[in-house]
């Protein structure tokens, strides 16, 4: 924008302030009824809400010599001796230096900090108040001592022993401190203010002459002088105080001889005997502050628009450097010094609408892994990895046409143009990374799980592009084999399926959906079953079937599979329990079950085991634990305790997908498995490969020595049978020998005699 552009707009802004002004003006004498109506009210709620302070005020004060005196009493009574109730009164007096405590005697004598006194004036006086006045013994009220003081007496009345007349505390404290707190201060300068008891004797007032009022001593004589000369107005006067003295308190107003309003306000100081507070203001102290108000409301608006006006010119002379210092503070990511999500989410539509003619893809991608990186290599070297994501890329792809920038943590957000070199440049920048964190010393692998969302030329919303991109990343299924996966509609489908299984997982589970299959495992050199594995199915109330591999996962990033296991588990000692107790009948062979890695990792789950053991009080060594290799890789030490506790427990360990992982013969050497699993899918090399007959084989060598028995799965031809027989393989289980089936037709076909 130009200078000129730049003055015709600071000149618009002084014309409408100018407009503004008057307007405001304007407006100001037009409404100053309106004003006025509203500062009446203003003043009314002020003037009540001061009311209950000053109130509260009173009420506290004679709350606490309520405490005092009683709590007086009770010492009175328990050291019933004159010496003894003088050296109280002094420690009172000492502690409480605002008030003049004495302890009154029905016998006349009058007891203070000085001394034992002999003055009945104070006893008639108090005794001489209505007996229905004390509340739980106690009685409090204002009085005036003389024309300038005033006090506040609490009065506590007690037996002592079996006599029948009263003794009495007496507190009283000068009210004009009272008189002089903040709140009463505020009454002062609202209006005329004083506390009456209920015939309206005023007990203190203010000296605030703001009021033309004569100087009486009534509140209700006073406001029949100001309004003698209608007597409309004193009758009113009259009937408000037959109301006052009923207790039916209201607010009140009047119009003195002159015809100005006289406005009344009344409070209750309930913690006193019959004492109110009162204030009452004329129009003329409204009026005047209404006339304030304009003048300063004028004035006020008159600064207002200068200052708006400087302030407006001054930020338009600074608004160049005064944006470039919001974009850095909104834009910028403070970790990689590159942009943030927030100049993505602005920027990346304009680029795509600039440059129409290209395919454009949304990436979001993390690091795999990178809290091990944060934990071995530290925050520093972490995060100058995550500065070389953001430098590489710019290096690598364009500047202007395609953009990344880090949301948070290791999370970054990329636009990039789909063409023929995308996948050549991804591999290119995922390259750069893995140097720039050697160059740290990083040797932990760096790479990336990304989720991709091909951008459509009718899309438009950037939000949902991102949410499209992140969903297909968080559908990875997390294993270290696929890192990259491209949004569809069948992710929405599998989301879908997903939802419906953990909707349902929870009822199928209590309904009994959940059936136990059992497998069996085949000596193929004797030609006989020596055992089964036991397998969940998933088998709806109509009969339908809902596929482990569809469920399982969905189960392990849930947590649920720790409830399936243990009813996998108890479900097996419950068919071995009632096998075991027909031996005349029924042959039993050990059933292998699985066990996930989140339910080893709970640290109650040894004891939990022992509980369905010993529910049913089986042969614990009829049952395999099966442990995937895998489990060993994150957390080796922790599992390798709770493999040896499982042994402590006489059970048989083994040891399942050996030869998928990368830690097995460290693992073959610290635990003592019973058996070894062959993963199904390398052994289906062994009939085309020479080298994996070779591994076998030295595998089975190897399980020989260690005394560990090998089988291996998903045998399904005759071919591969002969082929592990001729390399020294005993046990097997797959489809050749029997496919999972219903445990009770598991039961009928091997374990009947």
């Amino acid at each position: 924008m130009d200078n000129s552009l730049d003055k015709k707009v600071v000149r618009k802004l002084l014309i409408a302030a100018g407009v503004v002004l008057f307007i405001c003006v304007l407006f100001t004498f037009i409404h100053v009824n309106d004003v006025r109506k509203y500062y009446y009210n203003l003043v009314q709620e002020e003037l009540s809400a001061h009311l209950d302070v000053a109130s509260a005020t009173i009420n506290n004060k004679a709350e606490e010599m309520k405490d005092i005196v009683t709590s007086l009493s009770g010492e009175i009574t328990e050291n019933n001796n004159g010496k003894e109730a003088v050296e109280i009164l002094k420690k009172y007096s000492e502690e409480y230096q605002d008030m003049n405590i004495r302890y009154v005697t029905s016998d006349g004598k009058m007891y203070d900090a000085e001394g034992i006194h002999t003055d009945k004036s104070l006893y008639e006086e108090i005794s001489a108040y209505n007996a229905s006045s004390y509340s739980a013994g106690y009685f409090s009220n204002c009085y005036k001592l003389d024309e300038n003081s005033a006090y506040i007496r609490g009065v506590y009345r007690f037996r002592i022993g079996d006599e029948k007349v009263y003794n009495y505390i007496v507190a009283d404290s000068n009210i004009d401190d009272v008189f002089n707190d903040a709140e009463f201060s505020v009454l002062r300068d609202l209006s005329y203010v004083c506390i009456i008891n209920r015939d309206g004797e005023m007990v203190k007032e203010s000296g605030n002459l703001v009021r033309d009022y004569p100087s009486e001593h009534n509140v209700f004589e006073l406001l029949k002088d100001s309004v003698k000369d209608t007597a409309y107005q004193a009758k009113r006067v009259d009937t408000f105080r037959n109301k006052f003295v009923s207790e039916r308190l209201s607010d009140m107003t009047l119009s003195d001889n002159n015809g100005e309003k006289i406005y009344l306000s009344i409070k209750e100081v309930v913690k006193t005997n019959s004492m109110y507070i009162v204030a009452f203001y004329k129009d003329s102290y409204v009026d005047a502050r209404v006339n304030n108000i304009v003048v300063r409301s004028m004035l006020f608006c008159l600064v207002i628009i200068v200052a708006l006006t400087t302030y407006i010119i001054i930020i338009w002379a600074r608004s160049t450097k005064v944006r470039n210092v919001m974009d850095s503070l909104a834009y910028r990511d403070d970790v990689t010094g590159g942009y943030n999500y927030n100049y993505f989410r602005r920027n990346a539509p304009l680029i795509i609408q600039e440059n129409s003619e290209e395919h454009y893809v949304i990436c979001r991608y993390d690091i795999h892994n990178f809290r091990y990186i944060n934990e071995a290599y530290g925050h520093r070297k972490a995060d100058e990895i995550l500065k070389a994501c953001i430098a590489e890329f710019n290096k690598i792809f364009s500047k202007e046409r395609e953009l990344c920038v880090r949301i948070n943590s290791d999370q970054f957000l990329a636009l990039m143009i789909n063409d023929i070199e995308f996948a050549e440049k991804n591999q290119k920048y995922s390259k750069a990374v893995v140097d720039a964190a050697i160059d740290q010393g990083v040797k932990y692998p760096i790479r990336f799980k990304m989720g991709i969302y091909q951008v459509r030329k009718e899309d438009r919303d950037i939000d949902i592009m991102i949410d499209h991109a992140n969903v297909a990343r968080k559908n990875l299924k997390g294993d270290e084999k696929v890192l990259e996966k491209t949004y569809s509609d069948s992710i929405i489908v599998e989301m879908k399926k997903v939802d419906f299984i953990e909707s349902e997982m929870k009822k199928a589970l209590a309904s009994g959906e959940f059936k136990v299959f059992l497998q069996p495992k085949w000596d193929i050199v004797n030609n006989y079953v020596i055992g089964a594995e036991a397998l969940i199915r998933w088998v709806r109330s109509d009969g339908s079937m809902v596929y482990p591999s569809d469920f399982i996962s969905v189960f392990e990033r849930n947590g649920f599979i720790e409830n399936i296991d243990f009813y996998m588990l108890d479900k097996v000692c419950e068919l071995i329990s009632k096998l075991e107790s027909d031996p005349l009948h029924f042959n039993v062979y050990p059933v292998s079950v699985n066990q996930s890695r989140i339910l080893i990792n709970n640290p109650d789950y040894i004891s939990n085991v022992e509980k369905v053991v010993d529910k049913y009080s089986i042969d614990v060594s009829k049952i395999e634990v099966e442990i995937t290799e895998t489990v060993f890789f994150d957390e080796k030490v922790k599992m390798l305790e709770v493999c040896k506790n499982l042994k402590a427990l006489n059970f048989k360990l083994d040891m399942d997908d050996f030869g998928s992982g990368y830690s097995s013969l460290s693992i073959l050497k610290d635990i003592p498995f019973d058996i070894l699993k062959i993963d199904q899918e390398f052994f289906s090399e062994a009939q085309t490969s020479a080298k994996t007959k070779v591994i076998m084989s030295k595998i089975l060598e190897m399980a020989e020595g260690l005394s560990v028995d090998v089988i291996c799965e998903g045998v399904e031809t005759e071919e591969q049978v002969k082929t592990l027989k001729d390399l020294g393989c005993k046990f097997v289980q797959g489809y050749y020998y029997g496919k999972p089936m219903p445990m009770e037709e598991f039961v009928e076909k091997y374990c009947v005699k």
